[in-house]
C-alpha cells in the first residue's frame, strides 16, 4: 500500500481533501440515520422476533469474545 498517497492528493488540490472529508461525514451521518430508523422500526416488531434477534446478537457477541480471548491467549503463549 502506498502510504504517501494522502499527502500527494492533498498537495495536488486542497479541494480533494475537503471533498474526501465531506463525503466521509455525509456517509457516516446517512448510515447512522439508517441505523436509528431500523432500531426505531424494530420496536414495533413481534416480541418473539425481537427475542430471537436478541439471542442471535448475544450469541454472536459471545463467540466474538471467545475468539478475542483465544487470540490473546495465543499471543501470550507465543511471547
Amino acid at each position: 500500500a502506498n502510504r504517501d498517497a494522502w499527502p500527494a492528493i492533498a498537495a495536488e488540490d486542497p479541494a480533494f481533501a475537503v471533498a474526501m472529508l465531506s463525503v466521509f461525514y455525509i456517509v457516516m451521518i446517512v448510515i447512522m440515520a439508517a441505523i436509528a430508523l431500523a432500531f426505531g422500526a424494530a420496536g414495533g416488531w413481534n416480541p418473539k422476533v425481537r427475542k430471537g434477534l436478541l439471542f442471535l446478537s448475544a450469541l454472536a457477541l459471545a463467540c466474538f469474545g471467545m475468539y478475542q480471548l483465544a487470540l490473546g491467549g495465543m499471543a501470550i503463549a507465543s511471547a
